[in-house]
């Protein structure tokens, strides 16, 4: 969460919790101990196949997607986080606040992209992607999306309020000699200067794309047979290399690559 608030996590009941530490060095390790408190309390009516599928965070705006119920959303007003109007849009999978926190873009289990205005806009389909969209990723400035699918694609999508919106500008899927070998279990970040985005892996490759061209730029190297999951971004408003990337891979190991990243 923003200026070190704590860790934001959405339970499987739809519930709201946010884990902290205490400030200060004492008494020893104390950075060591985290509390946790609820923040919402869980949905009413969710089931198992009904568990939340994304979250979303934005200063004072927190968004959670459900298969059956849509998107609940929850601003901070007087120091409580008070729901709002939901979107009413079933099978979401990915969400993610744009527009300074004024609007969503979200993706679909069939592969559909929206954009609806908050509070009480409705969803308008920017593209149809015909597969799963996992993950959603924006640019800071708010023009381009990164849009991930299951089938090992990564969209470069403009959304900015005009003639472009919605329309594709770049595609990021690897070469059909290693498609055998690929792994696509973390979505796609920009990373760098947001000149660069990391997708797909392989032979303990993580790749590195140039996001103007779409080319593999080189592969950030986690060891043979090594499978990246999950990949988090800091990302600095200042030099490149106050930036930083952590990466985790199936075998429970945690890599921290500073930038610009050094890869082969």
């Amino acid at each position: 969460m923003d200026d070190d608030a704590g860790v934001l996590a959405l339970c499987t009941d739809g519930a709201l919790v946010r884990w902290t530490r205490p400030a200060g060095s004492t008494p020893p390790r104390a950075h060591d101990v985290w509390h946790w408190g609820r923040l919402v309390d869980p949905a009413v009516g969710v089931t198992p196949e009904d568990a939340p599928t994304a979250l979303a965070y934005k200063g004072d705006r927190i968004a959670a997607s459900f298969p059956k119920f849509g998107v609940r959303i929850w601003v901070m007003k007087q120091g409580s986080w008070q729901s709002q109007r939901p979107i009413s849009r079933p099978n979401v999978t990915a969400i993610e606040f744009i527009d300074d926190g004024t609007a969503l873009l979200g993706g679909t289990k069939d592969g559909v992209l929206w954009y609806c205005q908050l509070p009480d806009g409705v969803p308008r389909v920017y593209n149809f992607f015909k597969a799963r969209i996992c993950g959603i990723d924006v640019l800071p400035m708010g023009t381009h999306a990164l849009v991930s699918q299951q089938v090992g694609r990564a969209h470069l999508v403009a959304i900015s309020q005009d003639e472009n919106r919605g329309k594709v500008k770049q595609v990021y899927t690897v070469q059909p000699d290693l498609q055998a070998d690929a792994v696509y279990d973390a979505n796609a970040l920009f990373v760098g200067r947001n000149d660069a985005v990391l997708y797909g892996s392989a032979n303990g490759y993580l790749f590195a794309w140039d996001k103007a061209n779409a080319n593999i730029l080189c592969g950030l190297d986690h060891g043979d047979g090594s499978i990246v999951q999950a990949i988090g971004t800091h990302r600095s408003s200042g030099s490149m290399r106050d930036g930083c990337v952590v990466t985790g891979s199936r075998d429970g190991k945690l890599n921290w690559w500073g930038e610009p990243m050094e890869c082969k």
